[in-house]
Order: structure tokens, then sequence, then C-alpha cells
């Protein structure tokens, strides 16, 4: 069953479940003898003109529906609005009297080639702005619920409203003057399309002859409407206002003076507006100003605009898109204005709304870097060129007040196999004043300042993947004044190669690993050990959890394993603690062990290390087990773990302990056990607090945990802290997690959220534990 909707709306309606719409097509499919209640009914085909109207829309959107269930493009040329009723240009149309069947006229008018693909550029593809078969009706006034339909000529609505018919002289063409309040609507037959107009007065121009309706004519039968008196014209997408415009029929445009353009750009979700001097409209999907200024600001006196000569914004379904709209602007001669000031000039633009080569605009004081006016430019745009697919290009171009002007660029690239980025960012000349985050003040004199961070990723094969970063900083002060995040919030700076293939759960990885850089922007490095490694090359392999016993017993025992070869070497930092800014020897001798002038390397060389590049292999073994004891699951480990180097530790670590050794035997046992209780409580029930139903969930949990090494941990020099830096001694760790759930969504959407978590764990260790920090914190990992 398909039941049609003209202007349906349900304001009663809980929000999420209502439905309103202009055209509203139900469809419905009903199994078994059914009775239909009607307050009235009446078989048969209408005969009144305006209902045959609707009833060949409503067959239209039908066909069009039963079209799209079978997969086929719609290849019929659209109907007439005058042709027999059940006919569709000669051919029969979808009734309610028989279902739908494959042999069925309406499933053989589907089968056939595909619909040809439109050559034609898709910023040139406009459409008519009026359709021959479109039909226009008006009101006027606010109507007596007693007045009739169809006003007669020359009647009064009200006191301030009425219908006036001029009829030309010598059989010219007629018009008809409306005033009081106009409310003008045209509907295209063909695709549902409505456009909406409201004005203080208007004036319908109409050829000669006699007139039998007057609220309602056939748009090939008008000449022209003008309306003034603050005129809005929408369909939903695009709106006009303005103080006067005029349609024409004949020519199948609207011109609009002194007039506010808006639509919403679709793939950006952002308003665009359009004021002009004289708008023109010559297509439904265009509109073309004089004298213009576009923006995205509704206010009268936007902050930001673009002025040009002309403008003419299109707006397209996209095929490679998906179907969605793209507006695409086509600007001559563009001034582009702050606050109303000119402050740029291009030469044109066309393209989509999203190419537009200004992106941001703004005054920024940052107290790093200092005041400076900076602009964020796409770059494709600015070349008048559409951007690759997946590729977002930025140029950025920055004046700072008081070191001048500085460039760079931000480029993104996402393509089913590639993944990256780009930043770069330069200063020509800076006699600037850098601020670091600890509050020093650089002045600088250096000639050329900057920074590279460049980084992609290759997806080769679902299994495979390539990583490669590079990066190169001019100096250690450049980031923490101008991009602090990067240094305080951003992952290691580095250059490297990195080959990784995942499959099921085995693992395996190549990594190439250095700098360009005699420092670290890195905040938390510097922090804590101040310095990098090189790695030339790294190669692991790993699986995870194999099945022991397989055939005895599906996962009660699993063995994890791993191997890594590195070749790998300390890279210090270089400049003197003063150019991080610390100034003060007190400071530096109490959290460094040195003075200002000197630097992180000088004070690692004085405690033994150096930059020798040597070999390390190593290799992780465990054993664990799952094992259920009525409610208590206990999963006991082992691990035992062996790293070798090819040089001796004090070769390394001048003064360390265990300087003699050349290998580390370490190893691990203990268990971890667990069980869960839990309760429901369904009397709970609160609109305040959003609760409906509570469960509790308590878990306890303890472990239970001893290592030893051949080499303590504070003897070796730490390269890796999964492999270096590995804790001995004894703890129990001991805790419960309670959880308390509830249901929110509603009937039929109920599902279960978190509302509270409360972890409480104790930690118990032996005296010969590894002292890494005052709390007694335990991660389970």
């Amino acid at each position: 069953i398909a039941v049609f909707f003209d202007r349906v709306s349900d304001p009663g309606a809980q929000a999420g479940y209502s439905q309103a719409a202009d055209r509203l097509l139900v469809t419905g499919v009903i199994d078994g003898s059914f009775a239909l209640k009607a307050d009235a009914l009446t078989p048969g085909r209408p005969t009144v003109a305006a209902q045959t109207t609707f009833l060949i829309e409503s067959e239209q959107r039908l066909a069009r529906y039963l079209r799209e269930l079978v997969g086929k493009p719609d290849e019929s040329p659209e109907p007439k609005a005058s042709l027999a009723p059940g006919v569709i240009s000669g051919k029969i149309t979808p009734g309610f009297s028989r279902p739908y069947e494959p042999n069925s006229p309406i499933a053989k008018l589907n089968r056939g080639k595909p619909a040809e693909q439109d050559e034609t550029p898709i910023e040139d593809r406009t459409e008519p702005l009026f359709a021959k078969d479109g039909i226009v009706t008006f009101a006027v006034g606010t109507r007596a619920p007693d007045a009739p339909t169809a006003p007669d000529f020359g009647e009064q609505v009200n006191d301030s409203a009425y219908i006036r018919l001029v009829r030309g002289e010598a059989g010219g063409d007629n018009s008809l003057i409306l005033t009081g309040g106009v409310a003008v609507q045209y509907t295209d037959l063909r695709k549902t399309r409505n456009l909406l107009i409201s004005a203080e007065r208007a004036v319908i121009f109409m050829p000669a002859g006699p007139l039998t309706d007057l609220s309602k004519f056939a748009s090939d039968q008008l000449r022209g409407i003008y309306l003034e008196g603050d005129v809005v014209a929408t369909d939903g997408q695009y709106t006009l206002r303005g103080p006067r415009v005029f349609y024409d029929f004949q020519q199948n445009r609207a011109v609009m003076a002194d007039a506010v353009f808006s639509t919403v750009d679709a793939k950006l979700g952002i308003p665009i507006y359009v004021r002009a001097r004289t708008l023109r409209q010559e297509a439904a999907n265009q509109v073309k100003a004089e004298g213009a200024r576009l923006s995205t600001s509704s206010f009268f006196e936007p902050v930001f605009t673009i002025g040009a000569k002309s403008i003419t914004v299109t707006e397209v379904a996209a095929k490679a898109e998906g179907g969605r709209k793209v507006t695409y602007v086509d600007a001559q001669n563009i001034t582009l204005r702050g606050m109303g000031v000119p402050f740029f000039w291009l030469p044109g633009f066309k393209g989509e709304i999203d190419n537009i080569p200004l992106r941001d605009i703004r005054v920024d004081n940052s107290s790093g870097s200092g005041a400076a006016l900076k602009t964020t430019w796409n770059a494709f745009g600015l070349m008048g060129m559409k951007a690759p697919e997946g590729v977002d290009a930025r140029l950025l171009i920055d004046y700072y007040f008081d070191r001048g002007f500085a460039a760079g660029t931000r480029t993104d690239w996402a393509t089913p196999t590639l993944t990256g980025q780009i930043f770069a960012y330069t200063l020509v000349s800076d006699n600037g004043r850098d601020v670091l985050s600890n509050g020093t003040r650089f002045e600088q004199d250096q000639q050329f300042r900057g920074a590279v961070l460049a980084e992609n990723r290759w997806d080769i094969t679902p299994n495979w993947s390539l990583f490669a970063e590079v990066s190169k900083i001019s100096d250690e002060q450049f980031i923490d004044g101008f991009f602090r995040e990067i240094a305080s919030e951003g992952r290691e700076v580095t250059s490297d190669i990195y080959l990784r293939y995942i499959g099921g759960n085995s693992h395996f990885s190549a990594l190439i690993k250095g700098t360009f850089n005699d420092f670290t922007p890195n905040q938390y490095l510097l922090q804590s050990q101040g310095y990098t490694v090189n790695k030339l090359p790294e190669i692991k392999y790993a699986r995870l959890a194999d099945d022991v016993l397989p055939g005895i017993q599906p996962g009660l025992l699993t063995w994890t394993h791993e191997y890594d070869y590195s070749r790998i070497a300390f890279k210090f930092t270089e400049p003197t603690i003063r150019d991080f800014g610390f100034n003060n020897p007190f400071i530096t001798n109490k959290e460094f062990g040195i003075n200002p002038n000197q630097s992180l390397g000088d004070r690692l060389r004085a405690a033994g290390f150096n930059e020798q590049a040597f070999n390390r292999a190593d290799t992780r073994q465990e054993l664990s087990g799952v094992f259920d004891w009525s409610f208590l699951r206990i999963n006991p480990f082992v691990v035992g773990r062996f790293t070798g180097y090819d040089k001796k530790i004090e070769e390394i670590s001048a003064f360390s302990p265990d300087g003699d050794k050349q290998y580390r035997a370490w190893w691990a046992a203990g268990a971890r056990f667990s069980t869960e209780i839990e309760r429901i409580d369904d009397s709970i029930e609160s609109s305040f607090f959003d609760l409906h139903r509570v469960r509790h969930i308590i878990t306890p949990s303890a472990t239970v945990w001893t290592a030893s090494s051949t080499i303590r941990e504070e003897s070796l020099p730490i390269y890796d802290d999964t492999v270096e830096a590995l804790a001995t001694g004894s703890a129990v760790r001991t805790g419960v997690s309670n959880v308390w759930q509830t249901q929110r969504g509603g009937p039929g959407r109920w599902h279960s959220v978190d509302v509270l978590k409360i972890n409480t764990d104790f930690t118990f260790a032996t005296a010969d534990r590894n002292t890494d920090s005052p709390f007694g914190r335990f991660f389970d990992a």
C-alpha cells in the first residue's frame, strides 16, 4: 500500500519521531486480510482539476520509488500534467488496483541500458528556474472563514488586502494586482520542488484572454510576477531577500535589486551569504550577483567578507561525490575585506566553495612568539586548481609585528593506502623575542629559523605497512617559542623508516631511527633522560598467546615469545642548559648537576656514558595459564628474559657495578586472582539522576609477583624501558573494583551505561624492590 501526503505534519508527536514535509510518500506491506476504515471513500480517479494534478504528481513519485526498489534508473521522459489520467508518455503508470509484478509494464519500463553520462562540466549543469508544467498559486491577506476559495475580480479580502484585475486595452495583456500581504507558491510537478515567496504587494502579468481561476495558474500561462516590500523567496535550500524582485517566466530568470542571497554548503555545513546591488537567478540552482560581497555571516555588517565585481553561485549534485550537493563559486575581481577595510586583491576564483583561497584570518598574541596577523590559505585555490581527492594543502602567511614575515604549510593527505602530513614553517629573518614555557626570554638575532616535520603511512597490503617520518629544526628554542603544543604534548620528534607486519597473532617489524638535530624539543624526554636513541636497525618478531595444548585442553596454557635484534647508540643533547631557559646556577646544579653553560651531553659523559654504537639481542618467553576454581579465576604465569650485548657493560657505562658483564638473565613468576559479584536492583527509578534499574558489579582481584635478575636495573644503560628497565623484587597488589551501571535510552532502545566507578588498590613490596616512585603503585602489564 502507498499513501502520498500533501503538507503533512504532526506537531503533537514526540521529538525525534515526528514527520513533516510538503510531500511525503509512505509505503507499507500488509500480509493477510485487512479492513479499511474511512470517513468517506470514493473509488476511482478524481475528476477535479486540482486533484488530478496532485494524483499525477503522486503517481510519478511512486514510479520513482518502484524504480529505486529494482535498482534501475528513470529513463522515461518526464510526464506532462495535461496527459490523460493513467497514461505517462504512452506508458502505463503504476496504480493501486494490482500488485507490482516483474513482468508488468512498469517493470519492463525499467529495463534497458543505463543513462548516458553527462559530460557537461559540473559547474555548468544548470536546471531551468521554472518548468513548463509548473503550477503557481497565491493567497492574499487573511481570508474570513466563509470567504470563497477563489476570489472574484476586484474582491477586497479585508480592510487592507485586495485583488484587482486590470485588463489590457485593445486585447492587450492582463494584470492582476495583489496587496495587503501576498504569498505565492510555485510547484514543479516533476521534482516536487516548491518555491515559496512572500511580499507586501505583487503584480501578476498574464497574456490576453479569458480568465477562470485567479488563485492558480500554470507557469506557461504567466508572463511574469513582480513583488515588492520585504520580499523573501525560498525553496528550502536557497533563500533570497530584498526590497523587490521580478520573476520573468518567459525568459526563465529572476532579478532582485539590493538583495541578500543565502544557502548552505552541504559539504562543509556552513551558511553562505551574498549581498549584491543586483542579483539575477537564471536557473533553479544558480544565482549571479553584481557588485557583490560573499561571507559566512548573516549580520548586516559581517566581520569578514569577500567583495567581487561579479559572483556566480551554482549548486549541483556531483556524481563522483555520492550524489551530494556541491556549491561552486565563480568570482571576478575579488577584494578581501576585514571590518569593511580592503586588505587583499585577487583577479578571480572559480571552484568549490571550500576551495576559496582564504581559509582563516586572525590577530593572535602568543605568549611565546608575540603578536601577529596570521592567515591560512587554500594552496590549490590560490592556483585556481581543484585539490586532488583526499589532499588538503594549506599555506600559512603570517606577519609578526616585532619579527616580520613568516610562511609555512600544513598539508594532509588521506587515500585508501596513503595517510600523512607535512608541516613546515620559517621566519626569513628574526629579530624578535622568544618566551619559553619556563618564562625565560630569549632575544633572537638569526637570519633563518624554521622547522620541517613530515610523516607518511603506506598500507601496502592489509598486513604490511610502511611508516616514514623526518624532522629538522633550526634551533632549540623554535618549537617551544612558536608551537609549544608540540614540545609539551607531541610524540617524539625524530626521523625513521618503520616496516611492520601484523597477521593473526604474529608481529614482525624493522626500524631505522635517527635524528638530524643535536637536541630534542620534547619536554618529557628532556625532563626524564636527556637523550634520544638511534636504532640502525632494530628488527623484531613476536607471537602472542600460542596455544600449548590445543588437542588436550584448548586455552588452558599459552606461550608468548618475542625476539629482538638492535644496533643502538645514544644521541645526547648538546646545547647548553641555558639554551633551554635555565639560567640560575643553583637550580641547574640541583636539578641537573651541571652549570648553565654545560649541556646534558656533558653531564652524561661525566657519568661514564658514551655514544658508541653496539649490538643487542633480546628474547622474552612467557607461559601463562587459565584455571577456574569454583567462583575464582586463577592466572599463573612465569616469564624468562635473556639480553646480550656485543660489548661489556663498562664500555657503555663506565661506572656500572656490573661493568664486566655482557649478558643479563631476568625471570619472574606469579599469579593473578579475580572474581566477580553482581547485584541488580530493579526498584531504583529516578528521573532526576536518569536512573532506570541499577547493577552493582564488584570485582575483587589480587596479583602476587616476584622477579630477579643477574644484573639490576640501575647497572644498565637504559635504551628501552621495556628491555633494560625491568624491575626486580617481590610485590603483592590487592584491590576491589566497584562499578554501578544503569539503563538509558527508553523502551526498545535500552542500553547499559556506567554511572560510577570506584577502584581501591593496596600495594605491598619487599625492601629489595626498585624504588622508582615514592608512591606504591603497581602496573600489571
